[in-house]
């Protein structure tokens, strides 16, 4: 999953390097102006200091924005008014890579979100990266994914298989994908075996006891996608049944972060990586 923060030009500090910063800010500032007329909450935010420089269009902190360009970035951001749930973000981006998608405070506004981006050519400017730090962040959680999907293939799931990174979409975060068919009920009593979820770290790294340097990768855990070739009812069936299953996946960290804000510990829940 992307970041939603600004990031550095990609393109040549001269020659034609200008003309594609000129032209990717032109993208920018016509797409944020789309999106304000149409009274949604977004920020142009220049890279750096050159008025022809690249800009990334984001949004008002004090709101809760879910988005998604296809082929672009998705992500999740929440500000003074507090960030998306997991179980809403993962329904989100549930529905696919392929397709627009944008919800701001809880209202969808995805068709006024394509229209603004397919009219105004932006492109989202690229993020700086370091390839080394990715491959080692992405094994640790391919490690841990296996580590649950041992657990998982001793309590009633043996035909789950191992993943590992792919050579053809390194780029990929592997999941253990559990199948649709799996009940609330079963996927609540492999949760109490098998926990995605380690409270007891959490509270560390809240009091302060653990730093981000002692965190323990989570396990990535998804389920089969519904089919698009069932009726319509079936469908809409499969998809509500989608979103049970993604709720109680995190229905365990939602409510543990949930009583810390309760108790006045404070929290902070950063959806994506």
């Amino acid at each position: 999953m992307a970041s939603l923060e600004s990031a550095g030009p990609s393109g040549e500090a001269s020659g034609s390097g200008d003309a594609t910063a000129s032209a990717q800010r032109q993208g920018a500032e016509a797409f944020y102006a789309c999106l304000t007329d149409a009274g949604l909450p977004a920020v142009l935010n220049p890279v750096d200091d050159s008025d022809n420089g690249d800009a990334a269009v984001g949004w008002e902190t004090d709101h809760t924005v879910m988005e998604r360009i296809p082929g672009q970035f998705s992500g999740v951001s929440g500000g003074e008014g507090g960030a998306a749930s997991q179980e809403d973000a993962d329904a989100f981006f549930a529905q696919g890579e392929d397709t627009y998608g944008l919800v701001v405070d809880g209202v969808d506004h995805t068709a006024q979100y394509q229209q603004c981006h397919e009219s105004s050519g932006y492109v989202q400017p690229e993020y700086p990266r370091d390839p080394a730090e990715e491959a080692k962040q992405r094994q640790a959680s391919v490690d841990a994914t296996n580590e649950w999907i041992a657990c998982a293939r001793e309590n009633g799931y043996p035909d789950l298989a191992d993943v590992q990174v792919s050579s053809t979409e390194p780029d990929q975060w592997p999941q253990a994908t559990l199948p649709l068919s799996t009940t609330a009920d079963q996927l609540r009593a492999l949760l109490e075996v098998c926990p995605n979820f380690d409270e007891d770290q959490a509270r560390e790294m809240m009091s302060g006891e653990a730093t981000t340097q002692d965190w323990t990768v989570q396990p990535s855990i998804g389920f089969e996608q519904p089919s698009s070739d069932d009726a319509d009812s079936d469908s809409d069936a499969q998809f509500n049944h989608l979103s049970e299953l993604v709720e109680i996946l995190y229905e365990k960290q939602q409510a543990f972060y949930e009583s810390q804000a309760d108790s006045g510990s404070g929290s902070s829940i950063r959806i994506g990586s």
